[in-house]
């Protein structure tokens, strides 16, 4: 684990507003020779990021219709919001994310893309 994977993990907090916690990140690295994942790899522990933040701002807060209300403001970049459906819209973000994170054009990341191996993450 190199500087750019903490910048990754950084866009990643800045974008969806979760912090993955780094045990996440152990799960699907264990057993493997070096510390490399997948890009599907990252979009699937931002998924399940947003999936705990979503039941955790559901469980915290309802008004009298049952709907889930937001304790924060987004920023004026876009953001998933826990009241919108995500599917569909994590792996496009996650892509820019990773490509922006490695100066590489998003299109040239799929979900079997190895960051360290193929995109010569640090």
């Amino acid at each position: 684990m190199g500087i750019d994977f903490l910048d990754m993990n950084f866009r990643i907090e800045k974008r969806f507003g979760v912090s993955p916690d780094f045990s996440l990140w152990e799960e699907r690295v264990a057993g493997r020779p070096r510390f490399d994942l997948t890009a599907g790899e990252v979009c699937e522990v931002v998924e399940v990021c947003l999936s705990a933040l979503r039941a955790r701002l559901t469980a915290q807060a309802r008004d009298g219709t049952g709907e889930a209300v937001l304790s924060y403001q987004p920023s004026s970049e876009k953001r998933w919001m826990p009241s919108e459906p995500f599917e569909g819209e994590v792996w496009p973000a996650v892509q820019e994310v990773i490509g922006a994170t490695l100066s590489v054009p998003a299109v040239r990341i799929n979900r079997n893309t190895w960051l360290v191996k193929d995109l010569g993450m640090t």
